[in-house]
C-alpha cells in the first residue's frame, strides 16, 4: 500500500480552539505531521498572531512536523479586477508564506481564485491573466523564502471557477512556469466538481505534492471523516502506491477528535495493509 506518503492532519478541524490547543489534541491523537490552518483562525496574518517562536517550540515539544500551511483565502481574490484589491490579496498570502518559512513549512496551499464563476469570454480571460500575474508574484516570494506554493482545486459543479478542474491547475502551472509551484489535490472538492477523483489524480500527478483527504458523496464539500462517504480509499491509496507517491496526505475532516481518530485509523490500516 502507499506507505511512502506523509500522513498529516489539518488544524482546521479545531479552528474553534487556539492553535496550541489544536496541536496538543493532534499530538494526543497520534498525529506526527500537521497542516497549519491560516484562514480566519490560527495563523491567519490578518489576525493577532501567536509568537511564531512559541509555535515552533510547541511543534518541537510535541514532536510534530509542519508539513504545510493553508494560506488565507476568504475575502481575498487573486483575480480581482481592482489592482488595489488584488495587491492586498497577494500581500496577505505573501505574509502567510513568510510564516510558513519561519516554521520550516515546505509547502503553502493557496486557492487560485475566490470561487467566482467566470463564464467563457473576454472577462474570464482577463481574470485568468490576473490570476497568473498574482501567482507569479507569490512564487517569486516563495522562492526567496524556500517555500513551494501548492494551488488547490476548488469545488466547482458549474465548471466556471478558475481552479475548479485539473485542466485549470495544469494550465496555471504552465503559464506561471515557476519551480516553486505545485498542486494540492482536494479529493472532496474533486467529487463536487467532477463526480470523481481518478481522472483528476492521473492528470495532476506529475505536479502533485499534497492531497487533502476527506470523504463525501459529491453533493457538497462535507469534509466527512474517512469511511463515511463514497470515496473508495483503498483504491485511491493503491493508485498512489502504484505511482510511488511520497507527498503529503492531509486529513481535513470534520467531527472533532472522533472524526480525526477514525480517519487516522482508516488511513493507518490501509497504509500498512
Amino acid at each position: 500500500m502507499a506507505d511512502g506518503f506523509r500522513l498529516a492532519v489539518s488544524t482546521w478541524t479545531f479552528k474553534q480552539r487556539s492553535l496550541f490547543e489544536a496541536l496538543d489534541i493532534l499530538h494526543l491523537l497520534g498525529a506526527t505531521d500537521v497542516e497549519l490552518w491560516a484562514d480566519g483562525a490560527h495563523l491567519d496574518p490578518r489576525l493577532a498572531l501567536p509568537e511564531i517562536e512559541e509555535v515552533a517550540a510547541a511543534l518541537d515539544r510535541l514532536g510534530l512536523a509542519a508539513h504545510s500551511l493553508h494560506a488565507p483565502f476568504r475575502g481575498l481574490d487573486l483575480a480581482a479586477p481592482a489592482a488595489e484589491e488584488r495587491l492586498a490579496a497577494v500581500n496577505t498570502i505573501a505574509r502567510a508564506l513568510e510564516v510558513a518559512a519561519r516554521l520550516d513549512c515546505r509547502y503553502a496551499v493557496v486557492h487560485p481564485s475566490n470561487g467566482f464563476n467566470w463564464a467563457e469570454g473576454p472577462e474570464r480571460e482577463a481574470a485568468w491573466q490576473r490570476t497568473v500575474a498574482s501567482l507569479e508574484q507569490l512564487c517569486r516570494r516563495a522562492g526567496q523564502l524556500g517555500v513551494t506554493v501548492l494551488i488547490e482545486n476548488l469545488p466547482d459543479p458549474s465548471g466556471d471557477v478558475i481552479g475548479g478542474r485539473s485542466a485549470d491547475l495544469l494550465a496555471l502551472i504552465q503559464a506561471v512556469g515557476s519551480p516553486n509551484l505545485g498542486i494540492c489535490l482536494d479529493v472532496g472538492h474533486a467529487l463536487v466538481s467532477t463526480g470523481g477523483w481518478e481522472q483528476e489524480l492521473a492528470a495532476v500527478y506529475p505536479h502533485l505534492l499534497s492531497i487533502h483527504a476527506a470523504d463525501g458523496d459529491g453533493s457538497a464539500d462535507a469534509h466527512l471523516p474517512l469511511g463515511e462517504g463514497s470515496v473508495p480509499w483503498e483504491r485511491l491509496l493503491s493508485a498512489l502506491a502504484g505511482r510511488g507517491y511520497t507527498g503529503g496526505f492531509v486529513l481535513e475532516v470534520a467531527g472533532g477528535e472522533d472524526g480525526v481518530r477514525r480517519s487516522l485509523d482508516v488511513a493507518g490500516r490501509l497504509r500498512s495493509g
